[in-house]
């Protein structure tokens, strides 16, 4: 059975996500659902082709409070390297890209914890929680300072999925800069 995309003015679908600016549009135009190529047996699919759960499976609002709070509880967990608090809210199969490139699975990610971090202080400045049913992007930017007064710049992203209805990370990716402000090719500092 093959499946072709439906657009959200076919299908009258709105994307899953919160934290958006209205002026991004969201995700108007892109897929949200496949319908068979006989236009029958529509589906909403989730990246991969698996069932997304429906609109009536899915309070957005609690889930982005909730998301919101393990975010917070996360960057705290950091700060104090509770390890415990890692183990519990890390899915089994976690993995993190660190800011140095290394890929740590979730046991040598509890190791590194339990070492304690390497900044003095941590403030998140922006967080941006999209939900896509039973899975959630958590994108955020924070300013860290180390003991010695060097300030930086952290973003990252963390994936989870729902699981036994609490939510889980179970990815994580880093970038660090000792740098702030806007940077990269198309975005020098003058």
């Amino acid at each position: 059975m093959r499946f072709r995309p439906v657009f959200a003015n076919e299908s009258g679908l709105r994307p899953r996500q919160t934290g958006h600016s209205p002026k991004s549009g969201g995700l108007t135009g892109r897929p949200k659902a496949f319908r068979t190529s006989d236009g029958t047996a529509e589906r909403t699919l989730f990246a991969g082709g698996t069932p997304m759960a429906s609109d009536t499976q899915i309070d957005t609002t609690s889930d982005k409070q909730a998301l919101t709070r393990l975010n917070q509880e996360y960057v705290a967990a950091f700060m104090k390297a509770d390890v415990e608090w890692y183990r519990e809210h890390l899915a089994d199969e976690f993995v993190v890209i660190e800011s140095d490139g290394s890929l740590l699975n979730k046991e040598q990610f509890l190791r590194n914890t339990v070492k304690g971090p390497d900044v003095a202080d941590y403030k998140l400045h922006e967080v941006d929680i999209r939900i896509y049913g039973n899975a959630a992007l958590v994108r955020a930017t924070g300013v860290w300072t180390r003991d010695d007064g060097s300030m930086g710049m952290s973003r990252y992203t963390d994936v989870y999925v729902r699981e036994n209805g609490g939510w889980k990370t179970v990815s994580a990716q880093i970038t660090r800069t000792s740098r702030m402000g806007p940077r990269g090719r198309y975005k020098r500092s003058k």
